[in-house]
């Protein structure tokens, strides 16, 4: 009686699982495929939910603001093994999916305050792959808000960080390779390496993203902006007859920085020996 008080009010349920018992025991009793899939031959109890059930979803769905997904995601995770594939189908990919994606193309990252994966990766569990549609153009958003991006502001890791895991490795690394690793570079070709007054800010905005990047893009990074201006420096110091104690210090000091995913690498453990052996070889000249 409440659902067809309701139904003839067009108000949808408030409770997500309001009338489910009943619907689960017309099931039992009317429900003769349920797989079946073609609406001009309708199961019986299909013809029941589409007919009874779904105006109130067409209707929460038209109401509903999409940056607040969890009832309406709470709604059809709670039905969702009542309704067969067709009904599924067309809750999500006819009515859902274009609501989220008018609100992803309207997004904009650099003024919206709240994070976008709060509200959309909670569909994903829902959704599965077909949420992929729209991750093209957040990459996208996220790339061009990050022209101006300087690798001192963390916001930028806070926004991708969520997506690690729900894109594609290979989607990630695109994007870390074109929107984050020449930030990165730049940073770390900045960095003044002065033994008597090291400032390390730079050389920590590029390692804080060792957990995003992986080791060997992050290793060649330094090799390319880091190594030949850590080679010079030391060079040049060795060359004036130092205190070698020092220079072994300072040596060991900047290694005890990396961490040792990035030792590990060929390109960094390569550098470091190459830097050690100069050492040796000084150390050697004079005192012969």
């Amino acid at each position: 009686k409440q659902w067809y008080q309701r139904r003839v009010r067009g108000q949808p349920p408030v409770n997500p699982s309001f009338a489910i018992d009943y619907f689960v025991t017309w099931r039992e009793l009317l429900e003769e495929s349920p797989n079946a899939g073609c609406r001009e031959e309708l199961d019986p109890f299909h013809h029941l939910l589409w007919v009874l059930w779904m105006p109130y979803i067409r209707q929460a769905v038209q109401t509903w603001n999409p940056r607040d997904s969890s009832s309406l995601v709470k709604l059809i995770e709670i039905w969702l093994p009542l309704l067969p594939p067709w009904i599924v189908n067309n809750i999500l990919y006819t009515l859902i999916l274009p609501k989220l994606k008018s609100e992803v193309d309207q997004w904009n990252p650099t003024k919206d305050t709240t994070p976008i994966h709060s509200w959309l990766q909670p569909w994903i569990p829902v959704m599965g792959d077909t949420l992929g549609d729209l991750f093209p153009t957040i990459r996208q958003k996220l790339g061009s808000a990050l022209t101006e991006w300087h690798p001192s502001d963390p916001s930028a890791k806070m926004i991708i960080q969520p997506w690690k895991g729900v894109w594609s490795q290979q989607s990630m690394d695109t994007f870390i390779l074109k929107c984050i690793v020449p930030k990165l570079s730049q940073s770390l070709s900045e960095l003044v390496i002065n033994p008597n007054h090291q400032v390390l800010d730079p050389f920590h905005w590029v390692l804080s993203w060792s957990d995003m990047i992986s080791s060997v893009h992050l290793a060649s990074v330094f090799d390319k902006n880091f190594f030949p201006k850590f080679t010079a420096i030391l060079k040049t110091w060795l060359s004036s007859n130092p205190n070698y104690n020092e220079v072994i210090m300072w040596y060991q000091g900047w290694k005890g920085l990396f961490p040792p995913s990035l030792l590990q690498t060929p390109g960094i453990r390569s550098n470091f020996m190459h830097c050690l052996d100069l050492k040796n070889t000084a150390v050697s000249s004079s005192s012969a």
